[in-house]
């Protein structure tokens, strides 16, 4: 995408890590921790990194955030190297004329490797700025929206300007060879450096800045569409699974009176089976102290489930319905998410699911917690107070 890695500091890698990038060990024990269970620790990251209109949103301002970026990255990362490179200098200008402790052969020899670096890294900078001059002169997809036009035009200039302070002090250090006089020049030119990284940050920074503020305000309203577009989505789906579960129930509904007395005994047998695993699933999720581990030796003998009604037409027919079922919860999660991530969450907001009974389908109802508390659910044209309901989460915020 353009971003130097190399370059941008810890804070910034963690807005990379985990979501653009990442690495597996193949050893568990240095990836993985072993007193926190495996399921929450690979989750882990897909959680965090899984806000689809963030994701949008950043991928709009992707460009511009970026060149923002860089253009800081790059300055910080050469004031740090430029400033180590003249402390360096300092302690070899040092310690060539200090009188009373003599310069090792080592430390001499150091010194030479030094000259021959910097030396080269000034022909190599050469070279790397006229390919980015370049690279500009010929690239004519600009747009004047975000200020590009105007960021080349200065580029050019600063990149000329600095290939022009290279060039001649490449000449001075090229036909030297007075050790002190050259890491003399190289730290007068390292101050002039630092002089112009100065001046290049300041000359860009304001036009980076006022283009991703603009794009930001564009990104904006392109993720609303954006998010619109997700809802309409969800809706249409929702409608079509609803009307396809519809069907199914009356499908049962109708062959349930054929059933014969054993196969209706079978069905209801799974019917409290159903029954029971829902109310152990919302027990879980309201308990608030820690789930023990379980200790299989005390869990007694384990009652065989009961799958099949041994009415063939039947069975398909619920377990088309159980797949439908879940394909609506796992739409409704996800759209959940998709709400909380635009909207936040906020405590004043609930989902409450109501059971129609003549299908026996649960529906999603989004308020605010005082008028879900306080509401009377209407069914099948008439308003009752013991339709049953159950609220999950406590913090669903909705349009």
């Amino acid at each position: 995408e353009g971003e130097d890695l190399v370059r941008i500091s810890e804070e910034e890698f963690h807005r990379i890590r985990g979501h653009k990038i990442g690495m597996i060990f193949q050893d568990p024990l240095s990836s993985l921790n072993p007193i926190v269970k495996v399921g929450k620790q690979i989750t882990e990251a897909t959680l965090i990194n899984k806000n689809i209109l963030k994701k949008h949103y950043n991928d709009l301002i992707s460009r511009q955030l970026v060149a923002f970026r860089n253009l800081k990255a790059n300055k910080v990362y050469e004031d740090i190297k430029t400033k180590e490179e003249i402390a360096k200098i300092k302690n070899y200008i040092s310690a060539l004329n200090d009188q009373k402790n003599p310069i090792s052969e080592e430390k001499v020899d150091e010194i030479k490797e030094f000259i021959f670096l910097f030396k080269k890294s000034i022909s190599d900078e050469i070279l790397t700025l006229s390919r980015e001059i370049d690279a500009l002169l010929h690239k004519n997809d600009v747009d004047s929206r975000y200020f590009e036009d105007e960021i080349k035009t200065k580029k050019l200039s600063l990149f000329e300007k600095k290939s022009r302070l290279l060039k001649s002090y490449e000449d001075i250090v090229n036909v030297g060879d007075d050790t002190n006089n050259l890491l003399n020049t190289r730290l007068e030119l390292l101050n002039k450096l630092v002089a112009y990284n100065k001046e290049e940050f300041k000359t860009l920074n304001p036009l980076y800045k006022k283009a991703l503020s603009i794009r930001k305000k564009e990104a904006k309203k392109e993720n609303n569409v954006y998010a619109q577009d997700l809802k309409n989505k969800h809706e249409a789906k929702m409608k079509d699974l609803n009307n396809s579960l519809n069907d199914v129930s009356t499908k049962i509904s109708a062959l349930e009176n054929t059933l014969l007395p054993e196969e209706k005994e079978k069905y209801e047998e799974i019917l409290n089976q159903d029954k029971v695993v829902k109310e152990n699933f919302f027990k879980r999720m309201f308990k608030k102290k820690e789930q023990q581990e379980i200790n299989i030796s005390k869990l007694g003998k384990i009652v065989e489930k009961v799958t099949s009604t041994g009415n063939a037409e039947f069975d398909e027919l619920l377990g088309l319905k159980k797949d439908l079922l879940e394909q609506i919860d796992k739409e409704e999660s996800e759209y959940i998410k998709i709400l909380n991530d635009q909207y936040g969450n906020d405590s004043a907001w609930m989902v409450r699911y109501v059971q129609n009974t003549s299908t026996g389908t649960w529906s999603p109802y989004f308020n605010k917690k005082s008028v879900l508390d306080n509401a009377i659910y209407s069914q099948n044209g008439s308003s009752q107070s013991n339709i049953p309901a159950y609220t999950i989460g406590s913090a669903q915020k909705t349009e």
